[in-house]
């Protein structure tokens, strides 16, 4: 068995110390060099800590960006004696906003019991590994010190805010919401095409009771039939398309420009699905992600599904030496999709003088396949301020303020070709800009 470096030396010193007391004939030296000998002798005998189990709970693991989840560890170290030193490895955009995730304890005679209890904001989108932790364990009387790795990842998952709806429930507050042009009637005749099956409502025809999701649904405890569901005809249509470059990414890691695109394009897809509207969803600029024109419930989780994976691949074009599609190519790449459907446009993005060109022709091509009515396009463009995300003192919002200004001239050329709606996180919520701000319509 090979011994630790600390007590090799402390034997070497023994030893030296022994010659130099047997060399001078010095007794006092010669009972001094068998002070290190002990120490390593009672090292040897005494264990470091072992034997470490963890125990690990959450209070959830699907939440909204924004959101807290209190992480509790229970740890036993059964074996040894000396210092135990516990640091949780955390994903860089969760901030500990309670606790800690950080412990030093000191592990006496016999197993001992120790609880760690935090809480952690999650503060952007994606998928992410929780329960990777760091352990360090050092010897009671030498220091020497054992690091390791506990693996036990969980997967948390944080999905963008949705859109305030209780803001929207007066008329006045409804109406100023764009709406797409085409006909939209929940009470419409049925098509062939199946949207979802779901609980019995009163009125719901005989016919449409799916009576082998009935029989599964009674043997799990419940009571009501479960009915197909079928899409309307006189659908509206809406496309929604995020800007994915790294122009995006004004910010910190905890709050930034693309986070808050994520948030407006959640909150706009789930209400606009509300509305009982097909929704399709795309991206464009450094990466390109397209999801169909669809519905219902289950069409919403292919969409929030698609935002998880825009979260972790912002720039990846870039980064991989891809070639960028503009807005413009976007919209021809997917122009059998949008014909003869008169959509909603919706361009979420944040201005930038580089990309003015860009945004331009993109929403000149998107003015080709929807009509001109009450003095413009149904083309509405979220613009996120990123400015004020960056600023912390009284003289950098000043400098926030002046960059927007600069921003102002170009953005009122733009004004006139779509709904353009100014959003600054830092001062306001999404709901509240779209419902204060949109003009136009």
């Amino acid at each position: 068995m090979l011994l630790p470096d600390p007590v090799v030396k402390m034997i070497r010193l023994f030893c030296w110390v022994l010659l130099i007391g047997v060399f001078f004939a010095n007794t006092i030296i010669i009972m001094l060099s068998f002070i290190p000998f002990m120490f390593a002798a009672i090292g040897l005998l005494i264990k470091p800590p072992s034997k470490i189990t963890f125990e690990r709970s959450y209070t959830k693991d699907r939440v909204f960006s924004g959101d807290t989840i209190e992480i509790s560890l229970d740890i036993e170290v059964h074996d040894g004696t000396g210092i135990v030193e516990i640091s949780e490895i955390l994903p860089r955009h969760f901030e500990v906003t309670e606790g800690s995730s950080y412990k030093v304890l000191w592990k006496g005679m016999g197993p001992q019991k120790y609880r760690l209890v935090y809480k952690l904001r999650c503060t952007t989108t994606g998928t992410y590994h929780i329960g990777n932790t760091a352990i360090k364990v050092s010897h009671c009387i030498y220091g020497h010190v054992h690091s390791f790795m506990e693996r036990d990842p969980k997967i948390i998952e944080v999905s963008p805010r949705l859109f305030d709806t209780t803001k929207a429930k007066s008329i006045s507050n409804f109406s100023k919401i764009p709406m797409p042009l085409g006909s939209v009637s929940n009470l419409g005749m049925s098509t062939l095409e199946f949207k979802e099956i779901r609980q019995y409502c009163y009125g719901d025809s005989f016919k449409s009771i799916n009576w082998k999701a009935t029989a599964r649904n009674l043997n799990k405890g419940g009571y009501w039939p479960i009915v197909n569901d079928y899409e309307k005809e006189g659908k509206k249509s809406v496309w929604i398309y995020l800007n994915v470059s790294t122009s995006m990414s004004m910010g910190s890691n905890i709050k930034n420009s693309f986070e808050s695109g994520l948030e407006a394009v959640n909150s706009l897809a789930d209400f606009y699905l509300r509305q009982n509207a097909f929704v399709a969803f795309g991206t464009y600029n450094d990466m390109q992600e397209f999801i169909y024109p669809g519905s219902g419930q289950k069409h919403y989780f292919k969409i929030l599904k698609a935002i998880l994976k825009c979260s972790s691949s912002i720039g990846t074009a870039r980064k991989n030496g891809n070639k960028q599609i503009t807005l413009k190519e976007a919209i021809i790449s997917n122009k059998k999709y949008i014909s003869g459907s008169e959509p909603l446009f919706i361009i979420v993005t944040r201005y930038y003088d580089k990309f003015y060109d860009a945004l331009s022709d993109g929403i000149d091509e998107m003015s080709k396949y929807t009509s001109y009515r009450r003095g413009g396009f149904k083309i509405m463009v979220v613009n996120i301020i990123g400015y004020g995300m960056t600023a912390s003192t009284d003289l950098e919002m000043l400098c926030a303020e002046l960059m927007q200004l600069r921003d102002y001239k170009n953005i009122q050329r733009l004004r006139k070709k779509c709904i353009w709606i100014d959003w600054d996180p830092s001062q306001m919520s999404f709901s509240k800009a779209l419902i204060s701000q949109v003009v136009g319509i």
